[in-house]
């Protein structure tokens, strides 16, 4: 059986491997500096190649496949990443009252083995309530927005402040499960 190892200390994508029943270990994301990635045609891409430099530099060593997995919300042609204070998830927050936006997450998949890289993206659309500052208020005391792009969990926030649109909750959530089961198709690891 072939060993998955996953490059992300997110405790998300852990739960959504789990859920799944795909057997996996956590390794660190060795990868020092990322990139800003800048919105517009060339976004897919630069996703990717950040999934696929975080499974390098995180799987040298490693023996099996190593997964490198990076998730970004989109408003418009501007890239929304995780806050680096309150008052910037607040102003996130507020960019994204009352609109539609994307959520992009692409995982990367390295066979250390056999050396062959495998990339796969997958989007989905949240509408977000228009948020009054006293909801955005309630939403940053009640929930842990720091470690998450768009300052926003969906699985904590659905219904009560955004929606689902279109695509898979998990690509929001930041593993998208179909897609990981597509890049897996062929090796010995889902049971």
């Amino acid at each position: 059986m072939t060993q998955l190892y996953l490059a992300s200390a997110s405790p998300r994508r852990s739960e959504l491997l789990q859920a799944a029943r795909i057997p996996f270990i956590v390794i660190s994301n060795r990868l020092l500096e990322e990139p800003e990635l800048e919105g517009g045609d060339a976004l897919k891409s630069q996703l990717e190649g950040l999934a696929l430099a975080k499974a390098e530099a995180s799987g040298e060593g490693y023996s099996g496949l190593v997964m490198g997995v990076d998730t970004v919300v989109v408003l418009g042609d501007r890239v929304l990443g995780k806050p680096l204070s309150r008052e910037d998830a607040v102003e996130t927050l507020s960019l994204l009252s009352g609109k539609d936006h994307q959520v992009m997450t692409s995982i990367a998949l390295w066979d250390t083995v056999l050396g062959t890289k495998r990339v796969i993206t997958a989007e989905s659309t949240v509408r977000f309530n228009a948020l009054s500052l006293g909801d955005i208020d309630q939403l940053l005391t009640d929930y842990d927005v720091m470690d998450k792009a768009g300052a926003y969990g969906i699985q904590d926030i659905q219904g009560r402040y955004a929606e689902l649109v279109s695509g898979e909750l998990d690509t929001v959530i930041g593993l998208p499960i179909t897609s990981v089961y597509s890049l897996l198709s062929g090796y010995d690891i889902v049971p």
